[in-house]
């Protein structure tokens, strides 16, 4: 019984950080809107410029409410879903998968100055999973790396065959990296390693969390490696695979999360 009302009360208490958490992202925009729409109204007739500057900045917040919304919804849909529905699974190409988030995210990290490149592999790697949730998946993962990645910087994103019959996927980069005591935080809702950096990049602080369950839902698992200066690479391994015998990843130093 006590066991249960502690699950119970924690429960709640989830609810209420996230609920408070949820309010904090959301009425930042909603002020610079608020805000931005007074001084314009108190200035009277703009000019063109100043106007066009005025709605800029709007539409800037809208675009980041409406992002984190939808977050929060994916969120909210993940707390209340039952048993995984596994209907919708089909055959995956891992790499082929990749390639397209890869090309979806290219004009955003050229948009940076920054490099996206592919690590092809050998052989089609196929798994059993949901085709629209992996590619936001690495959409989550490659965006995260145009974040954290200073212009010049390069975004290598592949799949690879282990000699023990999974695939790892993985997404690295050669940006600012994760400190230590931040490694076993990333995942929850709301932690940002560098608030300012995050928000001004237009992060909800939630995406990580995203991912992460859908990682769990592919019954895989999730392998970071980091080195503050140095960048990331967060890997993702998958046992279901049946690949060809291929080189195996390299032993590594890694935190991994379930």
């Amino acid at each position: 019984m006590n066991g249960m009302l502690a699950r119970i009360e924690s429960s709640f208490h989830q609810m209420r950080e996230f609920v408070a958490n949820a309010s904090h992202e959301l009425r930042t925009p909603i002020a610079i809107i608020r805000a931005t729409a007074e001084v314009a109204l108190l200035e009277g007739e703009l000019s063109p410029r100043s106007s066009s500057e005025a709605l800029h900045r709007i539409l800037r917040e809208a675009e980041r409410d409406s992002a984190l919304l939808e977050d929060m919804l994916r969120i909210a849909r993940i707390d209340s879903a039952g048993p995984i529905d596994q209907s919708r699974w089909q055959p995956v190409d891992l790499g082929a998968s990749l390639a397209l988030a890869c090309s979806d995210i290219r004009p955003l990290a050229e948009s940076r100055r920054l490099t996206v490149r592919l690590s092809p592999s050998r052989n089609p790697c196929l798994i059993e999973g949901d085709e629209e949730q992996l590619h936001r998946l690495w959409l989550i993962l490659l965006d995260n790396a145009c974040k954290y990645t200073l212009p010049g910087g390069a975004i290598t994103a592949g799949v690879i065959a282990k000699a023990d019959g999974q695939f790892a996927a993985f997404v690295k980069d050669n940006g600012i990296g994760i400190a230590p005591e931040h490694r076993d935080r990333i995942f929850e809702r709301f932690y940002r390693v560098d608030k300012a950096r995050s928000r001004s990049l237009g992060g909800s602080g939630l995406g990580l969390a995203i991912a992460h369950h859908i990682v769990k839902a592919h019954d895989a698992a999730f392998q970071l490696e980091s080195e503050p200066g140095k960048g990331s690479r967060f890997s993702i391994a998958f046992p279901r695979a049946a690949c060809s015998t291929t080189p195996a990843i390299p032993a590594a130093s890694t935190t991994i999360f379930r």
